[in-house]
């Protein structure tokens, strides 16, 4: 059965905009709040970005995910909306959280994605002491709450086992799940090695 472009777009859209977002890392220059052309170093260069092991694991487990989702288990044949929450809810916590705020603005170790987000948005550049300041006054919390690294990752830094990790695990969990009912009612057999 052939899908329209335009349902495939609703359904993957999230899975689409990834890919244009990666697309818009390796070919747009990176440009200062001024205007001026950054020059990428060795470090920050297309071909660093592209062999970084935080955007293939992103994209790896992405890939795997959806193959999983939608070939193994056969979820294709759910309604347009679950297909589209599930794809989102997969790039959510693999790309977006994971990718791109951890290990991009919090940990920088993606390269051209951190410089991009020194660049759009500079709380990503300023020291810890400064950050936890910050994080405390836009979290409401009180000013007597402890300037410590503890704390803080207590706090602030269990985003991505929040964010990332938790989201996975539990669709893992609910992917296994459907596994085991579809074959408890003969829909899928056992595979014999």
């Amino acid at each position: 059965m052939a899908v329209s472009p335009l349902r495939f777009a609703y359904r993957y859209w999230s899975v689409i905009f990834m890919a244009v977002c990666i697309g818009a890392v390796v070919f747009l220059p990176l440009v200062e709040e001024k205007g001026v052309l950054v020059e990428p170093t060795e470090a920050e260069s297309v071909k660093a970005f592209l062999t970084s092991t935080p955007l293939i694991v992103a994209v790896s487990v992405t890939i795997s995910g959806l193959a999983w989702s939608l070939g193994y288990l056969g979820l294709t044949s759910l309604p347009d909306t679950e297909v589209m929450a599930m794809c989102w809810h997969l790039t959510n916590g693999t790309w977006w959280s994971c990718g791109c705020d951890s290990w991009s603005g919090l940990f920088k170790i993606m390269p051209r994605m951190r410089t991009l987000y020194l660049i759009l948005d500079n709380k990503h550049g300023i020291n810890f002491a400064d950050q936890t300041k910050l994080l405390i006054w836009l979290h409401g919390f009180p000013t007597t709450w402890p300037d410590n690294q503890i704390i803080w990752w207590l706090g602030i830094g269990c985003v991505p086992i929040v964010w990332c990790l938790c989201p996975i695990l539990l669709s893992a969990r609910a992917f296994m799940m459907v596994d085991k009912e579809m074959k408890k009612k003969g829909g899928r057999k056992e595979k014999s090695y």
